[in-house]
């Protein structure tokens, strides 16, 4: 992984605020901002996203979405009433390892498709396990640990993936693959009144 360097937000009134916009100016053409949380952090959140968008989807299918919905990650575009969700997430589940942020192409179903197969991981003994990268804990440590082509297996078809820091709440850590190597590039979320 490279040196990480760290850029300043645009100014804004809140943290939220700089985030929001940081996220928006991220975004290519033929891209959108994502929420991937995970459910299980409060049982009320699979309630509250259904009842905030009828666009988020949830990474589990078939039986394991009947059985595991409530504890399952849910994808949110942050697109219209995916907006809401945002805010809920920001007031509640900020810096309390929740869920990433994400850059990737308009098609959430693609996406989905995409980040449901770094849900299961087999072990040395080749026991099947759930990994739970969509925690910012769980994605900080062991992506940078990764060899190059599983950070990139990880990463196909994100642009980018944006992990809060478990220490500093204003600051987020971005990671992307750029020729062939994970890249992290820090942002630090510039309220006006640090400006």
């Amino acid at each position: 992984m490279n040196d990480v360097v760290i850029h300043m937000s645009d100014p804004a009134d809140s943290a939220d605020e700089a985030l929001a916009m940081a996220l928006e100016k991220a975004c290519g053409p033929d891209q959108t901002a994502y929420l991937l949380i995970d459910a299980s952090k409060s049982p009320a959140t699979q309630c509250i996203i259904e009842t905030m968008t009828d666009d988020a989807l949830c990474l589990f299918d078939g039986q394991a979405f009947d059985d595991l919905a409530a504890y399952a990650p849910w994808l949110v575009p942050l697109t219209g009433s995916g907006l809401r969700v945002f805010e809920w997430f920001m007031e509640e589940g900020w810096n309390k390892d929740w869920g990433l942020f994400l850059i990737a192409g308009q098609d959430a179903k693609k996406v989905k498709t995409s980040l449901k197969r770094s849900l299961r991981v087999k072990t040395e003994d080749d026991k099947e396990l759930f990994f739970k990268f969509y925690r910012p804990s769980v994605f900080n440590t062991y992506l940078p640990a990764m060899e190059p082509e599983q950070c990139a297996y990880v990463l196909r078809d994100l642009a980018q993936v944006w992990a809060e820091d478990s220490d500093n709440p204003q600051l987020v850590h971005r990671y992307a693959i750029r020729e062939g190597t994970l890249r992290r590039a820090d942002l630090s979320l510039t309220v006006a009144e640090d400006a």
